[in-house]
């Protein structure tokens, strides 16, 4: 799980802010400020004119901490919702249908 109070590695490589996209794997720890955290939780709790404050703000490293951080809650997420014997198409299964629930 990625946490707010996490010490970063000093032998780990960052990811360079000019990367498009989700951190790659192999990029080292990302430092996620209170602000990143607070984006996330607005949005999880409903609370969407703050999450679209809160985002509107975010750039470069910001930006990526944001999207590496809502990569390792969907994965926690997933982890607490099936087994390890899942397969890939139960998950995209179940998140098609809650995604065209909440349209």
């Amino acid at each position: 799980m990625v946490s707010s109070q996490s010490r970063p590695d000093p032998d780990a490589s960052e990811a360079s802010p000019d990367q498009s996209g989700p951190p790659s794997p192999d990029a080292g720890p990302i430092r996620v400020s209170d602000a990143e955290v607070a984006a996330l939780r607005a949005y999880v709790t409903g609370n969407l004119t703050a999450y679209r404050e809160l985002r509107e703000r975010f750039q470069g490293d910001q930006l990526q901490a944001f999207v590496g951080l809502v990569s390792a809650a969907f994965l926690d997420a997933v982890d607490l919702r099936f087994d390890q014997g899942r397969d890939l198409a139960t998950v995209v299964t179940y998140v098609a249908g809650l995604r065209a629930r909440s349209r």
